[in-house]
């Protein structure tokens, strides 16, 4: 008899960072990481900046560092915005649809990357809860393909029939399936009138300008990220416990009291045992319980997993072995797809399988599991190799490049944690190092770590601030630059000891070494960061002075500007 299923979610909520987990049985089987909104399913006012025959496209500036690219055959003749004309359906070349200068209504269908601009449409899709609408062009109305039984299919069909504007379609989404009518009814509503608003919105903006953003995490989280049968949403903050309440009883009233907010004095993730699940999300190999493992590789083109049988024997023949190594494999691919984030093209490197039903009975439950992915996933087919092929659809960068960098000392072929990621988990470390503390061991915690960790760790006072009412303690930072980026040491000492002051000191200190690079604010002196106000000065070499003192920087002021000769190699 299967065990019972206990779905918990969890919510870990940081000034830098938003984490949502979510827990079967104590396993982690979702992940969704944030720190800055995504872009896919905002919908802007683009201005044409140029027509490329060659591709039947066009790059549209809507506001972000590159052009986002539309084809032509993303383009709806009626759309807002088209200045082309044409009697069919669809526009024969991208001269005839737009022309340099245009004004165009677009929604940011996939994320380009890092080296390509986002992918656009005019076919605009505004998503709710229960469906989907679809704007400009479309009257079309499907049901998700989630929803397997005939007969509510065409149930649901009927009904999107009736509830669909005249000039829009509608897509029945799976949540539907539960819903009364009047339910679905409601959302269509405030779903045409969000459309209203944006093409009233289109017509009064400057162009570029962003005029919708996707749904928040936190909708995200009550309408797709948390299964029905979720047992607890836990939050380790009671204002975002708040907002999730208030948004739960307008989105999904049936979680509401299920929300409820972590008390522990340990950071949420480690109370629940995610941490150690989650670092090995940076690992190339995931092990299979029977022993085998996964070699998980990203590149440009695409993702490569392989599966080894590692040290499991079997315990019956060959082929049993490889159906079961294979069986497990499936199921951690599916999981790591979730945990990493993966998208794009997928390829599965399955151990040869030396019976046709073997094949039929894996590629069905791959199909089966793959249906549970909240990101529409497709499998292709499996090819006379044995690899799957498998697309996912990109909704932004894998946590893998997010979360990490071209490693400096190898030139990107290995990867290292950003600064600002190792200071983020220096906060969990602080946190956790507090937590076991007892009342009785009395003075201020001292961090020592490297200086562009200590800088980001610092940026936000109100951070920091915020973070000593968390552990109850004061915090003092000092900085080592001979440590690695990843080192630190956390120790506690008496808020008695004496701290020299540095106030009075001069140092000479080069303005292109400040830190963190992205936003320039701190030079070190001896141990300590002193913050600078240097904006709009663009000489090289400053003398800095030292006015006062803090527990996590010192405060100091430009003196003068220094010539220092170009073959002196000065430190910060």
């Amino acid at each position: 008899m299967a065990p019972q299923r206990e779905v918990l979610v969890l919510v870990e909520c940081d000034p830098m960072e938003t984490r949502i987990a979510v827990l079967e049985n104590g396993k982690v089987v979702d992940l969704e990481v944030e720190r800055e909104p995504r872009i896919v399913e905002n919908v802007y006012k683009g201005v044409v900046k140029s027509v490329i025959p060659g591709i039947d496209a066009a790059f549209v500036d809507i506001g972000l560092e590159k052009c986002g690219l539309l084809y032509v055959s993303e383009i709806v003749p009626s759309g807002v915005g088209v200045s082309g004309n044409t009697d069919k359906n669809q526009f024969h070349s991208i001269r005839d649809a737009v022309r340099e200068g245009d004004e165009v209504l677009v929604q940011v269908t996939r994320y380009g990357g890092p080296r390509k601009g986002a992918r656009l449409t005019t076919r605009i899709g505004i998503r709710g809860h229960y469906c989907v609408l679809l704007c400009q062009g479309s009257d079309h109305v499907g049901v998700s393909v989630k929803i397997t039984d005939d007969n509510l299919r065409e149930r649901m069909r009927k009904l999107g029939e009736q509830l669909r504007p005249l000039d829009c379609g509608l897509i029945i989404r799976y949540h539907a399936a539960n819903a009364t009518p009047e339910a679905i009814a409601l959302e269509v509503e405030q779903l045409y009138k969000r459309w209203q608003k944006i093409v009233k919105d289109f017509a009064l903006s400057p162009s570029p300008s962003l005029l919708f953003s996707r749904p928040s995490i936190f909708a995200d989280l009550l309408w797709d990220i948390a299964p029905p049968d979720t047992k607890r949403i836990i939050v380790d903050s009671e204002e975002e416990a708040e907002r999730i309440r208030a948004l739960a009883k307008e989105l999904r009233m049936e979680f509401v009291d299920r929300i409820e907010v972590y008390k522990g004095c340990s950071p949420l993730f480690e109370h629940f045992n995610v941490e150690p699940q989650l670092r090995t999300i940076f690992e190339p190999i995931e092990p299979l319980p029977s022993g085998g493992y996964l070699v998980i590789e990203e590149a440009e083109a695409g993702t490569i997993i392989d599966v080894n049988t590692g040290r499991y024997i079997g315990t019956k023949n060959a082929a049993q072995t490889i159906f079961q190594t294979n069986q497990e494999a499936i199921e951690e691919v599916v999981r790591q797809m979730k945990l990493r984030d993966l998208s794009g093209i997928i390829l599965v490197d399955l151990i040869d399988i030396l019976h046709s039903r073997d094949r039929s009975k894996l590629m069905r439950m791959f199909e089966q599991l793959v249906k549970r992915d909240r990101t529409p996933t497709k499998i292709v087919s499996l090819t006379p190799l044995g690899l799957v092929e498998i697309t996912r659809h990109r909704r932004g960068e894998s946590l893998w490049k997010v979360m990490t960098k071209p490693c400096p000392h190898c030139r990107g072929l290995g990867r290292v944690k950003t600064a600002l990621t190792l200071s983020i988990e220096l906060r969990r470390k602080i946190r956790s190092f507090a937590a076991t503390l007892s009342p009785n061991e009395t003075g201020e915690i001292v961090i020592c770590a490297h200086p562009e960790v200590a800088s980001w760790l610092v940026l936000e006072e109100e951070n920091m601030e915020l973070l000593e009412q968390q552990i109850g303690r004061t915090i003092v930072v000092i900085v080592n630059p001979s440590f690695p980026q990843e080192h630190f040491t956390i120790s506690l000492r008496s808020s008695e000891a004496i701290q020299p002051s540095l106030v009075g000191a001069e140092f000479i200190c080069s303005l292109k070494a400040l830190l963190p690079p992205e936003e320039p604010m701190f030079a070190v002196h001896g141990n300590k960061l002193v913050r600078l106000n240097v904006e709009g000065d663009n000489k090289d070499f400053v003398t800095v002075h030292v006015v006062e003192d803090g527990r996590w920087f010192c405060e100091g002021e430009v003196k003068t500007t220094t010539k220092v000769e170009a073959r002196w190699s000065w430190g910060t």
